[in-house]
């Protein structure tokens, strides 16, 4: 059975970070794929690489963190994650208005993972992040991530 969505559609959706400028990043209370193995994430999502890089950021977090060469040699504490297909934002502006939402209505942005399914094709879009205070968003000045959400379609 359906679960079924709430009538006031912010209720359907939770608060779990912000982002550099204050503004809210959305996601769904439950996940679109929940207990998801990451083999199935790997494929699903084109990502054959998923496990090694997660296994590389989860080390980089931690206080003492292993050498690079013993991280992959070791297991995920885990073989399934709950997979979310898309996040709602409000980016800030281009220009260098301080919080300032493009627009400047409260424009919110969906960013979306979606792999095929039912015959429908895959979505994954991509999206780049300003990673310090010299990053510009108008250049290549600063430290970037640029991540493509490749799918097989």
């Amino acid at each position: 059975m359906k679960a079924k969505r709430h009538p006031d559609p912010s209720r359907n959706i939770q608060q779990c970070a912000r982002n550099f400028a204050g503004q809210p990043i959305q996601i769904a209370k439950k996940p679109h794929s929940p207990r998801c193995p990451i083999s199935t994430i790997e494929r699903d999502h084109n990502c054959p690489f998923f496990s090694r890089d997660l296994k590389d950021y989860l080390n980089a977090l931690l206080k003492n963190p292993a050498p690079v060469k013993d991280v992959q040699s070791k297991s995920l504490p885990f073989d399934k994650l709950d997979v979310y297909h898309m996040f709602k934002f409000a980016p800030t502006s281009l220009d260098d208005g301080v919080g300032e939402i493009d627009g400047g209505d409260g424009d919110r942005q969906t960013i979306r993972a979606v792999p095929s399914k039912g015959g429908k094709p895959a979505r994954f879009d991509t999206i780049i992040i300003l990673h310090n205070a010299d990053a510009e968003a108008t250049g290549l000045q600063g430290v970037y991530s640029f991540i493509c959400l490749l799918g097989t379609g």
